[in-house]
């Protein structure tokens, strides 16, 4: 979210980024649900399901690397039993390594050129094959996945999901209510100044 020079950035506060954590590590989700994000945010930004070229790595690297973690296992996992997850990510989800009972390949088909196409139900098998039927809660998720970012001043919880439903290309609202759940008991700072951030 764009702001001019003279406005001093706000970031997700740590104390919010604990809480967020906490939550998602009591949700269950197949490792695959991070590849899915990954190949959402693509849908989003081609504006199309079909033709994805996403790029695992880049994604990864945005929103779950985190500092002082092993060079082998740079990434942050929320919902791997070993927290982590390790470098070669574009790899995990290469077509010779996904299965073909993988989630994965139940949302998405993986097509000869090598790019993807998500199923137009896609939101409904991945609530089934990737979140046992259980809905992702959103907002504990959004503030994971922002953790780093800049924000406008007196942004609070209902700007932070709208965000998040943009990048995902979650703008429509039943197909976002079949994947994820907006409640979530939060009470505290959501976002810091800079100084207390860091």
């Amino acid at each position: 979210m764009a702001q001019s020079d003279e406005t001093p950035n706000v970031y997700l506060s740590l104390y919010a980024i604990r809480a967020a954590w906490t939550a998602l590590r009591s949700q269950k989700a197949h490792n695959h649900f991070l590849g899915y994000l990954c190949l959402l945010e693509e849908a989003s930004r081609q504006g199309r399901l079909s033709s994805l070229t996403p790029n695992f790595r880049s994604f990864f690297k945005r929103y779950f690397a985190a500092g002082g973690l092993p060079t082998k296992h740079p990434y942050l996992h929320p919902y791997s039993q070993t927290l982590t997850q390790f470098q070669n990510v574009a790899g995990s989800y290469a077509p010779s390594s996904l299965r073909p009972v993988a989630p994965m390949r139940a949302v998405a088909s993986i097509d000869d050129d090598g790019t993807w196409t998500l199923s137009e139900k896609h939101p409904e098998i991945a609530l089934s094959a990737m979140l046992g039927g259980q809905r992702m809660a959103a907002i504990p998720l959004s503030v994971f996945l922002y953790r780093d970012f800049a924000f406008v001043p007196n942004i609070g919880i209902p700007e932070l999901l709208q965000v998040f439903r943009k990048d995902f290309g979650l703008t429509d609202k039943a197909n976002f209510d079949k994947l994820f759940t907006s409640e979530y008991d939060f009470v505290g700072n959501l976002f810091e100044y800079p100084d207390a951030h860091g």
